[in-house]
C-alpha cells in the first residue's frame, strides 16, 4: 500500500497538499491542473476510480474561467494525457482475478470516463474552442490503439469510438474511419469467445489441420507472428525466457498457437525448425489466408498476442509478451 501511494504521489496524479487545483494552475503560469486524491481513500481500487472518474474535472473547472487552457501547450498536454492513459491501463489491470460484478464496475468507470471526455470536448467544439477535441482524437487514438504504443488497450479505446460516433459537431463522413476503428476493436474483446479457425500445422515432415477451437489445454496463446520478424524473435524470447511462463508451458497447461498469417508457405517452412521443439508448440500457418483480411482479428500489426482460457474465452488480447507473463507471475503471487 506505501508503494501504491508513493507512485500516485510522486508520478501520476497530485497528492491533497492544501492547495487547490485552481491555487497550483496559477503558481505553475497555466499548468495542467491534476487532480487530488482525498487521503481518506485507502482502498488501491477506489482511489484507481476516483482518478478516472475526476481526473479532467480540474482542468475543465479551471480552463471555464481562464480560456486560454484550452490551449494548453501541447507538450503538457500530452503529458497529462499520458497519466490518464496510465491511469485508465491500471484500472483495466485490477479487473484481473476480479468477480463479474467488480469487474463490470471497474470498466463502467472507465467508459464513463471516456464519454464524458469526448461529450464535454464536443461542447466546447460548438461554442468555438474547437482545439481540444482535435487534440483529444488525434492522442487517444495514438495512445490507445496505435499497435506500437506501450499504452495500447483497446478496451479503454472502444467508449472513447462510442463517443465518437455521438459527436454532435462531426459529420457521418469524418466518422466513417472511426466507425471501421470501433468494428475492429469490437471482435474478439476481453472476456468473449474468440472467433474459431482453421490452420494448418506443421510437425516434423507431416503436415495436418486443427482448428482453435478444438486445441485441448488450460490456457492457448494465440501469436500472430512471422517467422523472419526480428521483433517476432524478441517477444518469443521474451516468453520463453520468464520462468513462469516457461514453467506452466511446460507442464502442458498452456499451448503456444504460432500463427502465420502470410502467402509465402516456403518461408514459414524454411524457419520451422527454429520453433521451440514442443508438442505445446503449435507451429502453424492460415492455408486458407483469411486471417489477414480483418474480418476475424482485426490484426494491424505482428507480432500480436491473444491468451485464451480453456473455453476459448479472450483474457488478454492483442497483447505485448510482457503482458502475458506479467498475467502468469500474478498468477503465481495469487
Amino acid at each position: 500500500m506505501k508503494y501504491f501511494w508513493i507512485i500516485l504521489c510522486l508520478g501520476l496524479i497530485s497528492c491533497s497538499n492544501g492547495n487547490s487545483s485552481k491555487e497550483r494552475a496559477k503558481e505553475n503560469g497555466g499548468n495542467f491542473p491534476y487532480v487530488e486524491i482525498p487521503t481518506y481513500i485507502q482502498d488501491r481500487d477506489e482511489a484507481i476510480r476516483f482518478l478516472a472518474r475526476n481526473f479532467w474535472k480540474p482542468y475543465f473547472k479551471a480552463a471555464a474561467k481562464e480560456n486560454s487552457l484550452y490551449n494548453l501547450d501541447s507538450t503538457k498536454f500530452e503529458e497529462a494525457y499520458a497519466r490518464y492513459a496510465s491511469a485508465i491501463n491500471l484500472i483495466e489491470g485490477s479487473r484481473k482475478g476480479k468477480d463479474a460484478a467488480s469487474a463490470q464496475k471497474i470498466f463502467s468507470t472507465v467508459a464513463a470516463s471516456q464519454k464524458n471526455l469526448f461529450k464535454m470536448a464536443d461542447s466546447l467544439y460548438l461554442a468555438g474552442h474547437k482545439r481540444l477535441l482535435g487534440r483529444l482524437l488525434e492522442i487517444s487514438e495514438r495512445y490507445l490503439y496505435n499497435p506500437n504504443s506501450p499504452y495500447l488497450n483497446e478496451e479503454t479505446y472502444i467508449p472513447a469510438l462510442e463517443a465518437i460516433m455521438e459527436l454532435k459537431s462531426m459529420d457521418n463522413t469524418a466518422k466513417m474511419a472511426y466507425k471501421w476503428q470501433l468494428e475492429l476493436a469490437s471482435m474478439n474483446r476481453i472476456g468473449t469467445k474468440a472467433a474459431d479457425f482453421e490452420f494448418l500445422q506443421k510437425k516434423g515432415n507431416t503436415f495436418k489441420k486443427g482448428t482453435l477451437h478444438n486445441i485441448d489445454a488450460q490456457y492457448l496463446l494465440l501469436y500472430f507472428n512471422n517467422p523472419d520478424c526480428n521483433s517476432c524473435r524478441g517477444q518469443q524470447s521474451i516468453l520463453l525466457s520468464d520462468p513462469a511462463f516457461v514453467n506452466i508451458f511446460e507442464s502442458g497447461k498452456i499451448k503456444v498457437l504460432s500463427m502465420y498469417i502470410d502467402e509465402q508457405a516456403d518461408l514459414w517452412e524454411k524457419h520451422y525448425n527454429e520453433a521451440p521443439r514442443s508438442s505445446n508448440w503449435i507451429y502453424a500457418r492460415d492455408q486458407q489466408l483469411i486471417l489477414r483480411n480483418n474480418e476475424l482479428y482485426g490484426i494491424r500489426a505482428i507480432p500480436s498476442m491473444y491468451l485464451l482460457d480453456r473455453e476459448k474465452n479472450v483474457i488478454l488480447k492483442d497483447a505485448t509478451a510482457e503482458k502475458v507473463v506479467q498475467y502468469f507471475n500474478m498468477i503465481n503471487r495469487n
